[in-house]
């Protein structure tokens, strides 16, 4: 009975999940019951490769016995396996194929025996392999970075639609109001470089989420090309009180006179690299020079907090936070200057392939202070698995990648966020008349 009772015991021990430890010289036979392998997989995937290679030293038209078993065996194997990639979905007749091939494989061993040639044949097998991987990956990130570039048509139909209007304007109606704030250091000033006309979303958040939105600031410096449509968007559609000051960086005199020569100089058409608008944010004491403090934006970034706590944060010297930039001690340690030179140092060397990002990590180390970083959560364009919890918290989200919320190849999980406040229904309609106009055309086309 006792003998019993203890089996008992350590039954319910192993169903509570508890194991008691080995004994000495007992080898480890206990399989993880819910763990998925591939061990198998593997191992008959080497099989089928290992009889394709000895196939290849088969004389040209060889019919032997010896060539006939490996391709039936082979096929045989290729059909059980499938698509499988667990061995939890190889069937039973697969696994009765193994056995079989092994042995003929020993057979094969003593025919090919040349061991050099054979390695030698692996080897080239599995270069082969790995440049078909690595070609396939270019593409898929070819084809990736294609579509972030893609402007979807409902957008591409509104910015020619803003720009007509804008032109249609007289000159002294294209001018914004409350152009004496624009640079007035008693209010909280923001800025975002951008050539996108749905920016707009960036400013909409702000002043939804500030406690006082007649004391923000919004700059947005952009290019020639794309000055009319955002002028024009926010001519109809902003409010008496805001303050917005649409800049043209074409009409700057703050860059080199051959930036434009060494940004070709890069030979790529990625925007990263050749647009002056990625680079112009590190001139910034030079575009505001009688500001100094600035908030830097991406224009694909999310306000979910009041920011206004950020313009009392003590800068202890530094230049830069995670989303707040100190003008003043910019000037003073001149890294302007810094920028220039590492700039300069990309055009010879692979500094650039993350666009200005490293620039700006040479150009600031030493200069920055670490806020908290529910200021600022990034992650969102991009395969990064940040947490919701971590989303709902911070005060601004941030969609860096190329999975940009508004394109088809947006991340569906974080799209959501993108499209928490929606658009006044006076801006909605823009948006959805341009959408009709532009199927008008082409249905009459």
């Amino acid at each position: 009975m006792k003998r019993v009772k203890f089996y008992q015991q350590s039954t319910n021990l192993l169903i509570n999940g508890f194991q008691p430890p080995l004994s000495k010289g007992e080898k480890n036979t206990r399989v993880q019951p819910n763990r998925a392998t591939d061990v198998k997989i593997k191992e008959i995937r080497d099989k089928i490769i290992q009889a394709k290679a000895y196939l290849n030293f088969a004389p040209p038209g060889s019919n032997s016995q010896i060539v006939r078993e490996l391709r039936g065996r082979t096929k045989e194997l290729e059909r059980s396996v499938g698509d499988a990639t667990k061995d939890k979905d190889l069937s039973k007749g697969a696994l009765r194929r193994v056995k079989p091939m092994e042995n003929l494989l020993y057979k094969a061993s003593r025919v090919f025996n040349n061991c050099p040639a054979i390695a030698t044949k692996l080897r080239a097998m599995n270069y082969n392999t790995e440049e078909q991987v690595q070609a396939q990956k270019n593409q898929a990130a070819y084809l990736m970075q294609l579509a972030a570039r893609t402007t979807p048509k409902g957008l591409h139909c509104l910015s020619m639609r803003l720009t007509s209007e804008y032109f249609s304007l007289d000159p002294e109606k294209r001018q914004m109001p409350n152009q004496q704030n624009y640079y007035d250091p008693n209010f909280n000033h923001y800025v975002v470089f951008s050539d996108n006309v749905w920016l707009l979303q960036s400013l909409l958040t702000l002043r939804y989420s500030s406690k006082e939105p007649e004391r923000i600031v919004f700059h947005v410096v952009t290019d020639s090309l794309n000055y009319p449509a955002i002028s024009m968007w926010f001519l109809l559609n902003i409010q008496s009180r805001a303050t917005i000051q649409i800049l043209n960086i074409d009409d700057m005199d703050v860059l080199p006179p051959d930036y434009d020569q060494l940004l070709m100089k890069q030979n790529s058409n990625d925007p990263r690299f050749i647009s002056p608008l990625n680079h112009a944010r590190f001139y910034l004491p030079d575009i505001f020079p009688g500001l100094k403090k600035i908030v830097l934006f991406d224009h694909d970034v999310v306000v979910q907090r009041d920011l206004s706590r950020l313009w009392s944060i003590d800068m202890k010297g530094k230049v830069v936070g995670a989303v707040e930039t100190c003008l003043e001690e910019w000037r003073i340690r001149k890294l302007t200057s810094t920028y220039i030179k590492y700039f300069n140092l990309g055009t010879k060397r692979p500094l650039w392939k993350a666009g200005s990002l490293p620039i700006g990590w040479l150009t600031f180390y030493r200069q920055t202070l670490a806020l908290d970083k529910r200021w600022h959560v990034m992650g969102l364009g991009r395969e990064s698995g940040v947490k919701a919890v971590d989303i709902e918290q911070a005060a601004v989200i941030h969609y860096d990648g190329v999975m940009k919320p508004w394109l088809d190849i947006g991340k569906e999980n974080y799209k959501r966020y993108w499209n928490t406040r929606p658009l006044p229904s006076h801006l909605l309609a823009t948006v959805q008349s341009s959408s009709l106009i532009r199927k008008k055309q082409i249905q009459t086309a």
